[in-house]
């Protein structure tokens, strides 16, 4: 986005230097702006959230907005309103303001809360003396946008996704992903997909050697225990993570095919076929895999399944020349197939014997450091011995 300027109208408005940073000229400019007259292009930049005005609070919001919930005109009163960042606002003429808008700038804070305005010009149901509160800041150096955007979106809680979205700590990983399988994957809170980016990372925890070498003893338990934890991990070591990118889709294919498998990898290691209390069935129509988009009926909880793929794990290695991970197999993804295909009914076997174990709680399975010891374990014989 190039520098723009945007018009906007306000009978009531007042401007105050901020308290601590007078010497950087930073300015608030409180407008009390008539909701029909705000204008329809205000970007949304330093907005670390995609807007989503059909969850039940919002549409809540709508309705005040509309006079159909509540006392008639008080939106104002109700509303926190909607803030800015900019470069400067000049008063063209009274009432008339005009707002200088940087690449960057836009709505901080109150998007969903234009959005819903947006929604109600556009459907000719917004009150002529319903009123909106837009606070505009100026003068504020880019390394702040981000902790003011996390800071006013507290109310909603924004995730720390959204805003390591925002600062683009997932940009390497979006470029790496391939286009069928970047679809699935969720960014920022509120965004449509079918699979959160922190799971994705979770999911690449489990296959990182670099934080887990596969020569020693500890485990990536808390890829299982603690999306949070295992962000924050990732966040810390991103240049790990990067490592990976030559397996980052093969991982996310793996994800799906253990799911697809399990059932059969059950039933040929002598399993009854009766109901696992670690897998979910559908007796009528099927589960979508995420990445895939495979059908099936029976889908691994979490708790099993992570200990599963986190037990191969052992067919990645650093390779010396490049520091990327590669699979240990020649023949990739395919080779790691062929060692899943192996090992598939013993993981299935340890699994069913650990939940029986645990009382059938598939929670606990995930938290049982031993179970993931024992699965890591039985594929790095498997694979040690095809190579042999």
């Amino acid at each position: 986005m190039s520098a723009k300027s945007v018009p906007i109208k306000s009978e009531f408005s007042r401007r105050m230097p901020d308290p601590v940073f007078r010497d950087r000229k930073m300015e608030r400019h409180i407008l009390f702006c008539r909701a029909k007259d705000l204008p329809p292009d205000l970007p949304k930049d330093p907005n670390p959230r995609h807007q989503n005005i059909d969850r039940g609070i919002y549409i809540e919001v709508g309705k005040s907005l509309r006079n159909q919930l509540g006392s008639e005109n008080t939106f104002h009163l109700k509303n926190k309103g909607i803030t800015v960042i900019a470069k400067d606002v000049q008063e063209i003429e009274k009432g008339n303001y005009e707002i200088l808008l940087e690449p960057g700038h836009g709505i901080v804070d109150g998007a969903h809360t234009y959005e819903v305005i947006r929604k109600a010009v556009v459907d000719e149901e917004c009150p002529d003396d319903q009123y909106v509160r837009v606070e505009i800041l100026t003068g504020i150096e880019p390394d702040l946008v981000t902790e003011i955007a996390g800071g006013l979106n507290t109310a909603m809680q924004v995730q720390t996704m959204s805003l390591a979205n925002l600062e683009g700590k997932f940009d390497w990983l979006k470029q790496t992903l391939n286009p069928e399988l970047r679809k699935a994957v969720v960014f920022r809170e509120n965004e449509k997909g079918d699979f959160d980016v922190r799971d994705v990372v979770a999911l690449l925890t489990l296959f990182n050697v670099a934080l887990y070498p596969t020569d020693n003893a500890e485990y990536p338990l808390k890829a299982y225990t603690s999306k949070a934890v295992t962000l924050e991990q990732y966040l810390k070591n991103i240049d790990s993570f990067q490592k990976m990118e030559l397996i980052v889709n093969d991982i996310l294919v793996l994800h799906d095919q253990v799911h697809l498998v399990a059932r059969d990898e059950h039933n040929r290691g002598g399993g009854k076929a009766g109901k696992l209390a670690f897998m979910r069935a559908r007796q009528r129509g099927t589960f979508m895999l995420p990445f895939t988009r495979a059908q099936t009926r029976f889908m691994l909880f979490d708790g099993a399944l992570y200990p599963m793929l986190g037990a191969l794990r052992w067919m990645v290695r650093i390779d010396k020349d490049t520091g990327k991970m590669v699979w240990k197999c020649g023949d990739g993804l395919d080779g790691v197939l062929a060692i899943l295909k192996k090992v598939g009914s013993e993981l299935m076997r340890s699994t069913q014997d650990k939940s029986v174990a645990l009382g059938r709680n598939p929670n606990a399975i995930g938290k049982d450091r031993g179970h993931w010891e024992n699965l890591f374990k039985t594929v790095a014989l498997r694979q040690m011995q095809r190579e042999s």
